[in-house]
């Protein structure tokens, strides 16, 4: 029995929870629904909860019941890692042989040790204690929120801001997140898994293998037969339910990617994945295409019919759809004027210095003379942003920073409702801490000498008169690597 299951054991044996149970007792009889508790729906249930909750929540015997459940939790965790750090054994040999056995069953913590041992020299591959602790305590929370997935919107405000501590464990609570979020279509999903066969589709291949190849963000992927095969499974998972053989746009292989780039310490390098983790990373590809909005993925109205995730009432289904493309524009341009609303209030020179830059690019005149500012600037500022909005940074971040931001997403999705406002929202503040971080960049280059300054201009005016807005973003290919998760801590 794992330290934590010990610990919820020991926990009930208290008499803090026999004072805890009193109290909750007391309250359903004096709610009056202690004779019908048996016959309440599971909705009637979950009121009743959350009244219990909302009733013990500030009294002194939950706050007792808490103070000890963290003083059994902290005994057993260190008990435990005190008895793992006492063997005498090998602990990367007898992972080895674990691993060899059953590769599907092991813990965090195995995982770390077995990869150091791989890639280090013998002094490092043994954890310290804390790092024994960080793991487990990880995988208790992993175990909580695997067997109870109501509570995944508990996570949010523990790791907001941070990234998570490995692979393994990112793996696994983007999973969580993702697949608590499937509901009505997860049964579809899974059938039409079952019944596709994908074949090879080698113009799907090439453009993830360019990009894999083109993209500090997925480097780590380009050597991976495992990670190449797992994107084109998906994208051709993702024309089947389009029901179309048309090439996908870049933006699908980009978002694609960092799906398959979270997944990357799961995927063989050396052959194509097996099925059960196909499985997987389709259903989270269509969680997430569910909850994004639509102006980003550009979706048919066809598709929200057969595999949104979410219940529609069909009497609706028709005025819904039917004013689809018309929301999706009102919604892009609402994304475009919070963007840079943000951007102001990050630095309002800034925001001016761009606009005025594209006003240029577009031969609009300049602010002070604009009537109507916003209507122009949106639409405007939206063509700016669009191609690092849809692909969501995929392709424009460095690997771990690209990582951080879609950790912030994950727990955006994971902690707040409605779901598409919240992450529209987030996204909204990171495109626009990206585009202030990449300004303020250029603008220091072009300072750092006179004569680069006069070369710079030339360059950037002859590749304005050419390329227009889209020789801004060559800037943002080249500087947005080099950006660190730290940069964006700001927000």
């Amino acid at each position: 029995m794992k330290w934590f299951e010990i610990s919820l054991k020991d926990a009930v044996n208290t008499s803090e929870w026999l004072a805890l149970v009193k109290e909750i007792k007391d309250f359903i009889y004096a709610d009056g629904t202690a004779t019908n508790i048996h016959g309440m729906s599971e909705n009637e249930l979950s009121l009743l909860i959350e009244r219990i909750t909302k009733h013990i929540n500030s009294g002194s015997t939950y706050q007792a019941m808490s103070a000890r459940l963290n003083q059994l939790l902290n005994y057993n965790l260190h008990h435990s890692m005190e008895n793992r750090i006492s063997l005498k054994q090998s602990t990367a040999y007898l992972h080895n042989k674990f691993h060899q056995e059953n590769p599907l069953n092991h813990q965090l913590w195995d995982q770390e040790i077995y990869t150091r041992s791989l890639q280090s020299d013998s002094s490092t591959i043994y954890l310290s204690k804390s790092d024994y602790m960080t793991a487990e305590v990880n995988e208790a929370l992993i175990h909580l929120l695997g067997n109870h997935t109501e509570l995944v919107n508990r996570i949010s405000s523990r790791f907001l801001n941070q990234s998570f501590q490995n692979s393994n464990f990112r793996r696994r609570i983007w999973s969580i997140v993702l697949i608590s979020r499937c509901k009505s279509k997860r049964n579809a999903l899974k059938q039409m898994i079952q019944s596709f066969i994908p074949d090879r589709d080698e113009h799907n291949k090439l453009g993830c293998s360019n990009f894999l190849e083109s993209s500090p963000s997925m480097s780590s992927l380009k050597d991976s037969v495992g990670c190449l095969y797992a994107m084109n499974y998906l994208l051709k998972f993702y024309q089947a339910s389009l029901n179309t053989s048309d090439n996908l746009k870049p933006y699908c292989v980009k978002l694609v990617a960092v799906l398959v780039l979270a997944m990357k310490d799961h995927l063989p390098r050396n052959q194509p994945p097996n099925t059960e983790t196909i499985c997987l990373l389709v259903q989270e590809l269509f969680v997430f295409l569910s909850i994004t909005p639509s102006f980003i993925t550009h979706l048919p109205p066809i598709w929200f019919t057969r595999y949104s995730l979410y219940k529609m009432e069909d009497e609706k289904n028709n005025e819904i759809f039917s004013n689809l493309s018309e929301n999706k524009d009102i919604k892009k341009i609402a994304f475009s004027q919070s963007v840079l609303k943000h951007l102001r209030t990050i630095d309002s020179n800034i925001a001016d210095s761009v606009m005025n830059e594209l006003l240029l690019i577009e031969n609009i005149g300049p602010i002070s003379e604009l009537c109507s500012e916003d209507e122009i600037y949106s639409e405007l500022f939206y063509e700016f942003i669009q191609p690092v909005t849809e692909s969501i940074f995929s392709g424009y971040l460095s690997e771990s920073t690209l990582l951080y931001v879609w950790d912030q997403l994950i727990l955006c999705i994971a902690g707040a409702e409605p779901v598409e406002t919240s992450v529209t929202h987030t996204l909204s503040c990171f495109v626009s801490a990206f585009v202030y971080l990449c300004w303020i960049r250029i603008h220091k280059k072009e300072e750092s000498s006179s004569d680069q300054l006069q070369l710079h201009k030339e360059q950037t005016n002859k590749g304005i008169e050419t390329k227009g807005i889209s020789a801004l973003h060559e800037y943002f290919s080249m500087i947005g690597p080099r950006l660190h998760e730290n940069d964006f801590q700001f927000l």
